[in-house]
């Protein structure tokens, strides 16, 4: 709320896969956007199929994973892979992916690292323009660490070693 009461002209869009223990939260979180008037500007998203997903990081110029206790976060692979820059939180296990200022940023979870973090891709504050240069280069870098990295082929490669190596 902060970034959009300063004028930043952002959409949130928050996608969760929702389960009855995630009930009280997800409320807490309308209740939340309602209370300070940003339901313009964030939208939920529950339970969208594994297959619709693309879209949602076609919609997106940025992906951010705050979670606290996320052993991998394979959604943050995959914006990753569709192109997005990645602002992780440090404690999650998809942080190793991250190139610090090459693919994305990671922060401690807090609200306020979130806000540093996404104050990285803005210019100049007083008029709140986005950096889409900075976005689509990393971008770029997060598309081609996934790619070079995390390839079919190379996953082939590593596990015919192992193979070869038991042998």
């Amino acid at each position: 709320s902060d970034l959009i009461r300063q004028g930043c002209d952002i959409q949130l869009r928050i996608v969760a896969n929702t389960h009855s223990r995630y009930d009280d939260e997800e409320k807490r979180t309308r209740e939340l956007i309602k209370k300070l008037h940003i339901g313009r500007s964030v939208e939920i998203l529950t339970n969208i199929p594994y297959s619709k997903m693309s879209t949602q990081y076609a919609w997106a110029d940025l992906f951010v994973l705050p979670a606290v206790n996320e052993p991998l976060g394979y959604s943050m692979l995959e914006a990753m892979a569709s192109g997005l820059p990645v602002i992780c939180s440090s404690d999650a296990g998809a942080a190793t992916y991250v190139t610090e200022g090459s693919s994305g940023y990671l922060i401690r979870p807090s609200q306020q690292s979130i806000i540093k973090a996404i104050g990285n891709f803005i210019k100049d504050s007083g008029r709140s323009s986005i950096d889409w240069r900075s976005l689509e280069s990393m971008g770029k870098s997060a598309k081609k660490q996934i790619s070079e990295h995390n390839s079919p082929a190379r996953f082939m490669k590593a596990i015919s070693s192992v193979f070869k190596d038991a042998v």
